[in-house]
Formats: structure tokens, sequence, C-alpha cells
């Protein structure tokens, strides 16, 4: 069983997947629109199921677009996503960007537990902060890590283990991306994947994480040791 468990936040605890993409596109739409044309008049819904099957780079190479060009507008993605956490009220902003079924709860009784439980994400930390205190978890969290680079995870994680003194067998880390994965297998710890995040299955299971989630009682069993590593 582990005593230390990492969650990621977008995409594993919060979904913002329909947020992101609207905002994402009205970011873009004057500056690279020709290159998401074909995407226009497609529902977030329909651009998620397209693109769960995608990695950065496969994004990059469809629109061509340089990995600066992807990290600046996830920036101002997330700078618009602190406006609206910031000013708008609670119910407002968890209709836009619920917790997943569940998550919120899961959170507390790990908690309670005794085990320890540390955020860590790619989103602002300021946007973090704000939302953990909307679902009134924020003091659940031993620690809240924000602004890690897209790619740059590992080096967050093994910092925080380093502080905290944390065994790599006792230790996991939970996401939805291949580069999630990719982080904790540098970072030496298991990998549980959740399926219901901006990455599906199938190209998740390329990437051969510890565990593969597709729902929440997945991820319970997973966590009290009731399932083995895939």
């Amino acid at each position: 069983m582990y005593k230390n468990i990492i969650f990621d936040f977008d995409g594993t605890l919060n979904d913002s997947r329909d947020y992101t993409i609207q905002t994402f596109f009205e970011i873009t739409k004057n500056k690279v629109g020709d290159k998401f044309k074909d995407l226009r008049d497609k529902s977030p819904k329909e651009i998620l199921e397209e693109f769960k099957g995608a990695t950065i780079g496969d994004i990059k190479r469809r629109f061509k677009l340089s990995l600066f060009s992807i990290i600046r507008t996830i920036s101002k993605v997330q700078e618009e996503q602190y406006k609206f956490v910031s000013n708008n009220d609670k119910d407002t902003v968890l209709s836009e960007l619920p917790y997943y079924e569940g998550t919120i709860e899961l959170v507390r009784e790990l908690n309670d537990s005794g085990r320890q439980v540390y955020l860590l994400s790619s989103n602002k930390k300021k946007v973090l902060d704000r939302m953990l205190a909307l679902a009134d978890i924020e003091n659940y969290f031993k620690e809240v890590v924000g602004g890690t680079k897209i790619l740059g995870k590992y080096t967050k994680i093994r910092s925080l283990m380093k502080k905290y003194k944390m065994k790599s067998d006792e230790t996991v880390y939970i996401g939805d991306e291949t580069r999630d994965i990719e982080a904790a297998k540098k970072a030496g710890i298991d990998m549980v994947s959740v399926s219901w995040g901006y990455s599906g299955e199938k190209l998740l299971q390329r990437y051969a994480p510890t565990y593969i989630a597709n729902n929440l009682e997945a991820l319970q069993n997973i966590l009290k040791g009731k399932k083995t590593p895939k």
C-alpha cells in the first residue's frame, strides 16, 4: 500500500477539458486560425475524442506548431482560467470546471487514513490554490506544486521526494497524460494512469504505466493494494 500519493490536477481530479479547449481556440483563432479550421465546427467533446490518441508531438506535427508556441498558449489559457476562478462564485466556477465525481471524497479519505497526499501539476499554483479552496480540500494536501514545465514534471517529482524523504516503492503518481507516465518512470516510482482525462486508454497503454484505472473504483482498489500491476 502506498504511503505517498502524488496527484496531477487537470484531467485527473478536475475536468477542465471543455474549458481548456474552448479557451485555447479563442486565444489562437486570430493567429493560427487556418491551422485549426477543420476543427472549428466541432464540439469540445468531438475535439477531445479526436486528440485522446495524440501526444504533444503529434499535435505539433499536425498543426506545424513549435513547442514554444504550445507552451506560451497554454500559459495564456491558465491566466484566463485564473481570472475566471478569481472573479466568479463557487457555483459558477465548479459548473464550468467540475471535479470528477468522487475525487474530492477520495482525497479526503486518503488524508484521513494517514496517507501523505500531494498535488503536482503544470497548472499555475494560484489556479490550483483557488480551485482547492472552492472544493474545501486545500488543507488535505501536504504540499501543492504548480507551474511545472510541460515536459519537466520528473525534476519536480524528484525534488518533492527528496524534500519529504519518500521511498520509491512507497510512492505513486496519478495522472492522465503520457508525459505523466514518462515523468514517473524517470523518477523511479509507480504510475497510475486514469483514462477519463486528456489521453485515452489506447494511448496510455502504449506508454506502459504501472496501472490504468478506467473508473474511480478501479483507482481506489489500486491504492488499497487490491490490484496487481499490468
